[in-house]
């Protein structure tokens, strides 16, 4: 089965293109082997390939791709090709294979088109006619996949129908059915935002944080104070994470160990959270001369940012603020995270 995804433009456009224009790649990237290790760019990959006639090719940085020529990826490799003439781009996932003949042709796996001009993109039986717009292409060999735009609008259309979807709108594609009306697809924006699917998740990770604020302890005058707190968190399906927290904060007379529960929001790189939290503490009575091991009770808003250093090390950083060991309190930590 062969299909066709058309970016329409001007005749006149059309009629300057009396060659098509070459495809170079121009960056490689390799996921690096261990438990740290991260997506880094190198100048030549074993872990993508370029069939050529019976040749098969390790890809290079600065590679010019034939027509006829078949780009594929293994799970640890992903390339960015781009047009000579710099009208379109196309970056390959991880898993997938795309042909060139000489447009691009998406035999499996994933690949996203930006650009401005005269393109054509294969995938099935299915035609997307497209003008100066970025697009994902995701789908499988058996004819299952969907087309999400992310800016400008789309004509997907296949021999059993036609769909208009504009940007963040995504359709779905199936097997002798027409595509699904046009929707705001959470599954594809979380991709467009960068949230890892199930499969990709390390559900669990542990960290540290430390940093400082100011606040009122107990019946201290407000002032400010150090704080380190170790972290365990959860990734729940959705957008979801559930997080526990044991710290040691040091004020000006006192210490005390907050332990707290919360449930955090993510959007992309961000999160709001929610949390309540018990802080044990010693009090000096002066009266007996001995100290009093006590409880408190509290919670708190936050705002947090994570950065990912490798698929298994993030950068974490944190805002909260709210009520903690009988007064208010605000902190801003950063710290690092481990996943598994």
């Amino acid at each position: 089965m062969i299909s066709a995804l058309l970016v329409a433009m001007s005749p006149a456009a059309l009629a300057q293109e009396a060659e098509p224009p070459g495809t170079v790649v121009t960056r490689v990237r390799e996921l690096e082997p261990g438990f740290f290790g991260g997506w880094s760019e190198v100048d030549a990959t074993t872990q993508a390939y370029v069939v050529r006639g019976e040749q098969r090719l390790p890809v290079a940085r600065d590679m010019v791709l034939r027509p006829g020529d078949i780009l594929g990826t293994g799970p640890a490799a992903q390339v960015r090709l781009e047009r000579d003439d710099g009208s379109w781009t196309f970056d390959v996932c991880v898993d997938s294979e795309l042909g060139l003949a000489p447009e691009p042709e998406l035999h499996f796996g994933c690949t996203s088109f930006f650009g401005d001009g005269v393109l054509e993109v294969l995938w099935l039986e299915t035609v997307t006619s497209v003008d100066g717009t970025r697009f994902t292409v995701r789908g499988d060999t058996s004819g299952r996949g969907e087309v999400h735009v992310s800016a400008g609008q789309v004509t997907v259309r296949t021999p059993q129908g036609e769909e208009r979807v504009r940007r963040g709108q995504t359709v779905q594609l199936r097997p002798g059915l027409p595509p699904t009306p046009p929707s705001r697809d959470p599954a594809a924006r979380r991709r467009e935002l960068g949230v890892r699917e199930a499969a990709d998740r390390r559900p669990l990770s542990v960290g540290l944080l430390v940093g400082g604020g100011a606040g009122r302890t107990f019946q201290e005058d407000a002032g400010p104070r150090l704080r380190v707190d170790a972290l365990a968190r959860l990734e729940l399906p959705g957008p979801l994470e559930l997080e526990a927290d044991m710290g040691l904060v040091s004020a000006q007379q006192t210490d005390h160990l907050p332990v707290s529960l919360g449930l955090h929001w993510r959007f992309g790189p961000l999160a709001l959270g929610a949390s309540g939290s018990a802080a044990l503490y010693g009090r000096w009575d002066c009266v007996e001369q001995r100290v009093h091991v006590e409880a408190s009770f509290g919670g708190a808003a936050s705002l947090s940012a994570t950065h990912d250093l490798t698929p298994r090390l993030a950068v974490d950083g944190r805002l909260s603020a709210g009520w903690l060991a009988e007064g208010p309190a605000a902190d801003g930590m950063v710290g690092l995270r481990v996943r598994f």
